[in-house]
């Protein structure tokens, strides 16, 4: 696993042949119109191949960025899990952005 920096948030790069996965929060997040009560957080889906992540890197795909020192998504590809339900994976919820607390593969 590769650790950067990025406008002082640390970001993570993939290791080769692993798909990423990110845990985010619905607090201080764009996506509370979707939020279930008592459920803080989501799954931000991963890409459901090694193809369908293509060339792009993990950043590219989850749309990462900084903002106030907290790490940021702002697409989710293939939607987000919110307990066993999967909402946005229309890309219905790209463009919002939500706190990625973790990252996963």
């Amino acid at each position: 696993m590769m650790v950067g920096e990025m406008g002082g948030c640390a970001v993570f790069s993939c290791p080769p042949g692993l798909l990423p996965f990110i845990i985010g929060v619905f607090e201080e997040s764009e996506l509370t119109d979707v939020a279930v009560p008592g459920v803080p957080t989501f799954g931000a889906q991963p890409p459901s191949s090694v193809a369908d992540l293509g060339v792009r890197t993990v950043i590219d795909y989850f749309g990462l960025f900084c903002e106030n020192n907290k790490l940021m998504a702002s697409i989710y590809p293939r939607g987000i899990a919110i307990g066993f339900s999967l909402v946005g994976a229309d890309g219905s919820l790209n463009g919002k952005k939500a706190p990625a607390t973790s990252m996963l593969w």
